[in-house]
This record gives structure tokens, C-alpha cells and sequence, in this order.
């Protein structure tokens, strides 16, 4: 990745979704390579800049005297969150339609969004389609653009690190599938980089140097807790039947169960761009293990 000495300094940037696990190094990257910051969120905290992509009548001079407008804004992918039932499409496309529709009337000149990495097949589910949806859009726009396409960010295998301190993780079929997991400070200096570019497009899809199954990620996690690895894989069928059921009563956490489902059973591997690797960020978050 470039460092900060390359980078042009524009005047103000907007990082929309600036308080998540992306958006926060994003903020932080573009800050020490000298560009003005903005922070624009739902609940952004501090002097950020309070909006909702899904209520566009909030973002009305949000991008007023903005060069440069960043959107890390998504749909979450916290299963925890099961009480926001808003599609990823209403998030993911419409509301950065929305932003992309105010950053057009306020004259801002380049607008680069983070996207995910994807294969054809997962191109049909509802999670990803609804970024693809939003790129078609940036295209036709009458900005500089840029996109990112991360492979899943670190924060998101925290939760194998949690099952190995508990002492057993699950993996999804045989987890043979492999993938390419990026650390969201690579994602960021890859966001800064776009913003600095002089026109034109940039495109980057972007993944970790190391290329892991799923099983091989789970071990790494119990070898960095210090237990013996304790693996247990599930047949997908019941998770895609889980996904059939919550379709017509929740079709927001029927989609999140289906990209869980298929982007853990296919190999998804970026350009290896990224340069942190997983396992000393799992050491970095580890906890004492209990007993």
C-alpha cells in the first residue's frame, strides 16, 4: 500500500459511516496524511455530523464545501442486530444513492465508496447485489469515483477467536473454503489512496496476504489462545433452511443467513494488497483463557 509521503491533500473529505470498524481507520488514515475530516454517522458522537442514508431529508448540507465524499456506510452484519429490519438494499444502495444524489447538488468532485469483494456466485444474494447495485450508480454519476472491494475485514473473524477461547469453533460443511481476510488499516490506506488520486477511476479489490480456509482460520485462533483446536463442521442445509423460514417474516435476517452461508462455502481470494496478518491481530485481541 502507498504511504502518507504520496498522497495529495485535498480540502475537506466526509467519511459517512465514519464511527464503524471501517469507517473509524479510514477517518484516522486520511487524518494523518494531512486532509480535513469530517465525520458523518447515524449516532456519530463528539463534533461529527449526525445522518441517516435511509432518511435523505438528513443529509441536506451535509456535503456543503466537501471535495472529497468517502462512504463506508453499510448494512451490518452483527446477527445480533436482528431488531433493524431494514434491507440491505434500502442501506447499501438507496441511501448511498441518496448521498451520492447530495454530494452531486453540492458540487463535490470525487466520491470513493467501500464495496466488498465478491465471485459471480455471490453476486445474487441480496448483500452483495445491493453494493453492485450502488456501483452501477457511481458509474453513471457525474463524479471522480473510486470503489474498494475489501475481502471480509479482520473485526468480522472475531467471533472464531471467541469460540476458541471457549473451547470449541464451528465451521460451516467441511471448511475447506478458502479466503483472504484483510486488516480494515490496509482497507483504509487502500480509501486513502482513491481519495488522492488525481481523476479518473480506481478500482481496487483488496484481501490479506494470507489465502486460509475456514478451518485453517479456526486453528489459528486456538493456536494463538493456546488450546488444542476442537473444530466441528455443520451442514449448511440447516442454515439455508433457517434462511427459507425468516424470508417472509424477516427478509433482512433471512439475507444475512444466506451471504453467511455462501461466502463461507466458496473460495473468495482478493489480490493480496493487504500486508497485516490475521493471526497477530487475533494475538492483539486475545484474553486470558478461563480456568
Amino acid at each position: 500500500m502507498s504511504g502518507s509521503g504520496g498522497s495529495r491533500v485535498t480540502g475537506q473529505v466526509l467519511v459517512a459511516g465514519g464511527t464503524g470498524v471501517v469507517g473509524r481507520e479510514v477517518a484516522r488514515e486520511l487524518g494523518a496524511r494531512g486532509h480535513h475530516v469530517r465525520v458523518c454517522a447515524r449516532r456519530p458522537g463528539g463534533d461529527g455530523i449526525t445522518a441517516d442514508v435511509t432518511r435523505p431529508e438528513t443529509l441536506k448540507g451535509i456535503c456543503d464545501g466537501v471535495d472529497v465524499v468517502v462512504s463506508t456506510v453499510g448494512g451490518s452484519l452483527d446477527i445480533r442486530k436482528v431488531r433493524d429490519r431494514t434491507s440491505y438494499d434500502s442501506i447499501d444502495n438507496l441511501g448511498n444513492q441518496a448521498l451520492l444524489a447530495e454530494a452531486e447538488r453540492a458540487g463535490v468532485r470525487r466520491f470513493v465508496y467501500v464495496s466488498v469483494f465478491s465471485t459471480p456466485k455471490l453476486r445474487r444474494l441480496e448483500y452483495v447485489a445491493a453494493h453492485v447495485r450502488f456501483e452501477e450508480a457511481l458509474r453513471e454519476s457525474r463524479l471522480e469515483w473510486g470503489v474498494v472491494r475489501p475481502t471480509g475485514v479482520f473485526a468480522f473473524f472475531l467471533e472464531v477467536l471467541s469460540m476458541a477461547r471457549r473451547g470449541r469453533a464451528v465451521v460451516l460443511g467441511d471448511g475447506s473454503a478458502r479466503t483472504n481476510p484483510v486488516h480494515e488499516a490496509d482497507v483504509a490506506a487502500a480509501v486513502a489512496d482513491a481519495v488522492a488520486a488525481e481523476g479518473g477511476v480506481v478500482e481496487t479489490d483488496i484481501g490479506g496476504p494470507d489465502a486460509l480456509t475456514r478451518r485453517e482460520i479456526a486453528e489459528t485462533a486456538f493456536r494463538v489462545v493456546g488450546r488444542e483446536p476442537r473444530i466441528t463442521g455443520t451442514p449448511p442445509g440447516a442454515l439455508r433452511a433457517a434462511a427459507a423460514l425468516f424470508l417472509p417474516m424477516n427478509p433482512r435476517l433471512s439475507a444475512l443467513l444466506r451471504f453467511g452461508t455462501e461466502v463461507s462455502l466458496g473460495d473468495a481470494v482478493a489480490p493480496a494488497l493487504g500486508t497485516r496478518r490475521l493471526e497477530d491481530y487475533f494475538a492483539e485481541k486475545r484474553s486470558p483463557v478461563p480456568g
